[in-house]
């Protein structure tokens, strides 16, 4: 009988994993689409082997609450918001938000620069005096009689 429980809370797991997205749509669907069909199961292989139609009615009550529960909490998990830390730690995604530095140590874990990694500024090299060479411009003489 752990089966019923193990079965919901992977279901709801799978819900809560892809919540607001497809994939936790399909996960919460086949979840629910899984018990019914074993409840159904269940009823056509009893009337198939000859057993009276009122024959362990309790298990049938207890698949259909187990679709119930299913279909109403793996819903309720789907819908739920994927909150993300608007200025998250880079190591451990504490929210940094409202800290008063802009780049601040985490907390939660210590790490220094927490918000991002600061850029390395590039110092200017060191201007050397050079030997200033003119730009000028003199005409030399292509020939002897050139002038």
């Amino acid at each position: 009988m752990m089966i019923f429980p193990l079965y919901a809370l992977f279901i709801w797991y799978l819900c809560f994993k892809h919540r607001r997205r497809w994939q936790g749509v399909v996960a919460w669907l086949a979840g629910i689409v899984g018990v019914v069909t074993f409840a159904v199961l269940d009823v056509r292989i009893r009337t198939w082997l000859g057993f009276q139609p009122g024959a362990l009615l309790s298990l049938q009550l207890l698949l259909w609450m187990e679709a119930g529960a299913v279909a109403l909490v793996g819903g309720f998990i789907v819908i739920l918001p994927r909150r993300s830390a608007f200025v998250p730690c880079r190591k451990c995604g504490y929210e940094l938000r409202g800290l008063e530095e802009e780049n601040p140590r985490c907390p939660e874990c210590g790490l220094e620069h927490a918000a991002f990694k600061p850029k390395k500024v590039a110092t200017p090299a060191p201007v050397v005096d050079e030997p200033k060479v003119g730009a000028t411009l003199t005409s030399v003489p292509l020939s002897p009689d050139a002038n």
